[in-house]
């Protein structure tokens, strides 16, 4: 990349998962926020940030199988873009995330898994 390249940057992007046993649905489509804080103007209100927090499945889980939790991992989405044409063709936006730590310990009190930033 160079400083004059310009990427369409995006506020939201729909995902459609499929059917899910591991969700409890039969059909969803999912709308994921990457937006930031914008300012009051004109008649405009202030809306605050908004970085929709996602489970990223890792190798080749089928839909229709239960919830393994060391096959997804949780991220948060920063940015939803595209490439440059001169980068690289692809057939979908890319997202850049930041990532949490695996779903491995569980809080004794809530039983919700424990996540923090990774590193």
């Amino acid at each position: 990349p160079s400083p004059s390249d310009q990427f369409n940057v995006y506020n939201h992007l729909y995902v459609d998962t499929g059917p899910s046993i591991t969700m409890g649905h039969a059909h969803t489509v999912h709308k994921i926020h990457a937006s930031p804080k914008a300012g009051a103007c004109g008649q405009k209100v202030q809306t605050p940030a908004r970085f929709d927090m996602v489970f990223v499945q890792h190798g080749e889980q089928s839909h229709t199988e239960t919830f393994v939790a060391n096959s997804v991992q949780v991220a948060q989405v920063q940015v939803i873009f595209n490439l440059p044409h001169h980068l690289g063709s692809y057939p979908h936006p890319l997202a850049y995330v930041e990532w949490f730590t695996a779903l491995q310990q569980h809080n004794p009190v809530s039983g919700l898994y424990i996540i923090t930033h990774s590193t």
